[in-house]
């Protein structure tokens, strides 16, 4: 029957005890070993048809009705008898275990078989019983891809629905009674069922988007939009969607299924080429004490997808868990849905005997490709279950990997420096040079692809121009997720006081001649401040060390009379005297920038500073720079934002003055919203 909770066989060997019970025993192991694995139109599987509508319906429904869930339906919007008190349950989870969300499970027609008519609870919603067509039968479609709907209960005892007009009404009683209770979310399965079900309703595209909006609205205003939509493959679903963003992108993982494990790997890489476009994929969960958990680790680490397990209480890999999850519980998720490289879109990856998957993505600074051997299995669509290689005829394979699989990632210098994770090892390529990396089967890695670029006016050992470029965490499969912005800084505190000289009332006038030019000073008093006030925030140590006495000298109350806006008056106003939007917004950069500083020179904060190696050699420099920096030699800082914390990996051509790093607090931009960050300054460069 499929997806029953008791397998068929184990079912049938409950049952079936006595001499007499030797004809069914023998029915079902024809069943399983022939009839699921016969062709659609074959005659096993139409003799097995007419017997279950003819001989065995009674015998086959009991099956539906004590092994699985299949044949129920929903009676109550209100928690059962396991869960009657879900809302001390929920809160219990959440403070004693710290959960963050809890989601519910539902059927997009209430339950697997729908709701129950009859029941007191549904009566109010007028539900009916309906069927896939009036003569009981599914699309020819539908049945060239699953036989099995042809006995399935839905097409026995048909589905109970709620017309169009009350499923608003369905979802926000059962939605609104889920938030009393503290859920966050919701689980929208079995929603191609739902497709099937539109006769005398204008047909299932036009139900189904009855139904999907319905669900979406009331997800909306009861669950703050949360919600996972899954069995929503049709595109009668995939068209309907407005408001709900993720959707899974595969079958389920299947932890007795052995042969299922790399095909799953396979379908949600190709499956997300198109469901990409138009949903978030969600690449399932699997299980992190398992056979294959280490190719599903590698395949989340690149997915850009949410990551999560169905393990077993006390039944947990924690090691592997930890390259996947930041002690907050929070994960280094790439900003894409995972694709197969170029070069992997038209090969069979699960029996061509060679070909390796490459899958890329994106992270805020750096890219990530996944490489994964996955020959030996596939799903046969002609028989509907899964074919094998025998053991020890699975193939070895080689990834040909290039820093320029990642799309869109580019270097100024064209070179980029490639991590392997499972490796760990470093290599410095060019954008199109070719590295192999052999993979045995079932094997996985995930590489880190990191774009060089220059140190501005510094030299290596061997006088070239330096490179340089962040990671990420070593420890972690996709560690340059961790890496959040990167910036290189120069200039110095000497520029910012001669600006603010020239920007004090009694010398604007001689300054500026005009008010774009008294805002173009303006503007640049606003770089050179989020300059050091960065610095500060992110690598606080180098300031404290190289700037702080410059700082304290700044004329504190030059920079308030440049907020004010007086300036002379020559800031220009409109008719009602309002500064332009852009003078507006420059100076509260400048207040913002302003009020880092001060704090900053407050109360200055413990720093961590590590032992540097002398200073490296310069490119000469133009004599003017000696009237504007504040020391001898330019100082280059590399200012890097991470999320998480461990060892972070950064390759540079030359050797750093010093490294020093600090917590910092959350920021309210989407790249840097860590809840604990470590930043690194590299100065000078190499390491």
């Amino acid at each position: 029957a499929g997806g029953g909770v008791v397998d068929a066989e184990d079912f049938a060997n409950s049952q079936l005890t006595s001499l007499r019970d030797i004809p069914v025993r023998l029915l079902t192991w024809w069943y399983l070993n022939v009839v699921e694995k016969s062709d659609y139109n074959s005659l096993p599987v139409k003799v097995w048809r007419w017997l279950t509508y003819n001989v065995i319906r009674n015998d086959l429904m009991k099956y539906f009705a004590e092994a699985t869930d299949w044949s129920k339906r929903l009676t109550e919007l209100t928690p059962n008898g396991k869960f009657t008190q879900l809302g001390s349950l929920i809160r219990d989870l959440k403070s004693d275990y710290g959960l963050q969300y809890t989601y519910c499970w539902h059927a997009l027609t209430g339950y697997w078989l729908g709701v129950d008519p009859s029941a007191p609870g549904m009566k109010k919603f007028n539900p009916v019983i309906q069927y896939a067509s009036p003569h009981f039968g599914y699309t020819p479609g539908m049945m060239l891809v699953e036989p099995t709907m042809a006995w399935n209960p839905s097409t026995f005892e048909g589905v109970g629905i709620i017309p169009p007009e009350n499923i608003r009404a369905f979802f926000g009683e059962l939605h609104s009674s889920l938030k009393d209770a503290g859920v966050d979310g919701v689980k929208c399965d079995a929603q191609a069922a739902i497709t099937q079900m539109g006769v005398g309703y204008g047909g299932g595209p036009k139900i189904t988007r009855s139904y999907v909006h319905a669900m979406e609205e009331s997800v909306k205003e009861f669950l703050d939009g949360n919600c996972i939509n899954c069995m929503c493959h049709p595109t009668e679903n995939i068209y309907a969607f407005r408001d709900t963003s993720v959707a899974r992108a595969s079958d389920d993982f299947y932890p007795r299924e052995p042969a299922s494990h790399t095909v799953h790997v396979v379908n949600v890489a190709y499956n997300s080429l198109f469901l990409g476009e138009v949903v978030h994929p969600d690449w399932d969960m699997f299980q992190s004490q398992h056979v294959a958990a280490s190719l599903h680790a590698a395949a989340r680490a690149v997915g850009g997808c949410a990551v999560y397990t169905s393990d077993r209480p006390k039944v947990h890999d924690f090691d592997l868990l930890r390259k996947l999850v930041l002690p907050d519980g929070s994960v280094l998720r790439a900003r894409l849905p995972g694709r197969p490289t170029r070069d992997c879109l038209f090969r069979d990856v699960a029996r061509d005997g060679q070909s390796a998957l490459k899958i890329w993505n994106r992270n805020w600074v750096t890219g990530v490709v996944g490489i994964f051997n996955l020959q030996g299995a596939w799903w046969d669509r002609r028989v509907r279950t899964f074919d094998t290689l025998e053991d020890g005829l699975v193939p070895s394979v080689t990834a040909y990997v290039k820093a320029s699989d990642v799309e869109g990632l580019v270097s100024d210098v064209g070179k980029f420096a490639i991590w392997s994770c499972e490796e760990q090892k470093l290599r410095v390529v060019e954008a199109d040079e070719m590295i192999s990396i052999p993979l045995e089967p079932r094997g996985s890695d995930v590489l880190t692809v990191a774009a060089l670029q220059l140190l501005p006016d510094v030299v290596d050992a061997h006088g070239q121009p330096a490179l340089w470029a962040p990671v990420g965490l070593r420890g972690m499969l996709n560690g340059g997720g961790a890496i959040l912005s990167v910036r290189t800084l120069r200039g110095g505190v000497r520029q910012l006081k001669e600006l603010l000289k020239k920007l004090a009332p009694k010398d604007v006038l001689k300054t500026s001649k005009d008010a774009d030019g008294a805002l173009d000073m303006l503007k640049e008093v606003r770089t050179l401040l989020s300059i050091f006030a960065d610095a500060e925030e992110a690598g606080g140590g180098d300031m404290s060390r190289y700037m702080k006495g410059e700082l304290e000298v700044l004329d504190f109350g030059a920079l308030q009379r440049i907020i004010d806006g007086n300036l002379g008056g020559k800031l220009s106003r409109d008719t009602e005297g309002n500064l332009s939007r852009d003078t507006e917004s420059t100076l509260e950069d400048i207040a913002s920038s302003t009020t880092t500083l001060k704090r900053r020179l407050a109360s200055m904060q413990d720093e961590t500073t590590v032992p540097a190696s002398p200073s490296p050699r310069v490119f000469s420099r133009p004599a003017s720079w000696d009237a504007v920096l504040p020391v001898p030699a330019p100082k280059v800082r590399a200012v890097v934002t991470v999320k998480g914390q461990g060892d972070l990996l950064i390759y540079s051509s030359a050797r750093p003055l010093s490294v020093t790093g600090r917590k910092i607090v959350r920021r309210k931009s989407v790249e840097e919203s860590a809840a604990q960050a470590v930043a690194g300054v590299v100065i000078g460069a190499r390491g």
